[in-house]
């Protein structure tokens, strides 16, 4: 499966290739809809506490299993 900027796979074909702007913005769409649907998981972010390592470290960890 190829892949583009950092990693991403979803509508990526053979050939693809973009700027690095292009791979931020894509990088950044990415992580705020993990990240939406990260907190959809979570009952309530600020009142559970997640400290922001932990926090940061549980987003990356779905970013990168997709």
């Amino acid at each position: 499966m190829p892949t583009v900027c950092f990693g991403e796979t979803r509508g990526v074909e053979l050939g693809d290739s973009y700027t690095p702007a292009e791979c931020r913005t894509m990088f950044a769409d990415r992580l705020a809809e993990v990240e939406a649907g990260l907190d959809r998981l979570i009952a309530d972010p600020l009142e559970d506490r997640i400290p922001d390592r932990s926090y940061v470290g549980i987003l990356d960890w779905a970013y990168n299993v997709g």
